[in-house]
């Protein structure tokens, strides 16, 4: 047996842990590059869905969304966002994402509150136990309504101009 030959499963492994390293490297230097000289940390909330499991909202009966009804949700915001509102649907990725589940005529609904770039004024503890509300912000911050049982976008909205 030759002791010079590598096994080509330990090859691979290798190759697979090689560009692991470099697409979170990747990762990390475009969060960095994105900040613009400020602090990285800042933009580790961008992007995530916090799922709120919170008793009241509006007065209406809450239910906790499981993530397989949340990310089905973000997909039918996202082709809403693409189709009417392009100029949010270009930076949705900096967004985070709150969803809180209510029912309404029989219809489970996401309410999704979308905030721009939250790691400069929320933490992560006010995100996943407290709906976020701003009164004012432009389209940094907006909310959308989305009906489960039909697929649909219910409810559109974007904050006010200071």
């Amino acid at each position: 047996m030759n002791k010079n030959k590598i096994n080509p499963s330990y090859s691979i492994k290798i190759l697979v842990s090689i560009i692991a390293i470099f697409i979170f490297s990747g990762a990390t230097m475009k969060n960095t590059r994105e900040s613009n000289g400020k602090n990285p940390e800042q933009h580790a909330l961008n992007g995530r869905i916090y799922i709120l499991n919170i008793k009241h909202f509006n007065g209406r009966k809450t239910f906790t969304p499981d993530i397989k009804m949340a990310m089905s949700a973000e997909q039918i915001a996202i082709k809403y966002l693409k189709m009417k509102e392009p100029k949010i649907f270009n930076s949705y990725g900096m967004y985070c994402k709150q969803a809180v589940g209510y029912v309404s005529n029989g219809h489970k609904t996401i309410r999704v509150n979308y905030i721009f770039n939250p790691g400069s004024r929320f933490t992560e503890k006010m995100l996943l136990n407290d709906y976020i509300v701003i009164e004012d912000g432009g389209d940094s911050v907006f909310q959308m309504e989305i009906d489960m049982k039909t697929g649909k976008v219910i409810s559109f909205s974007v904050n006010g101009q200071a």
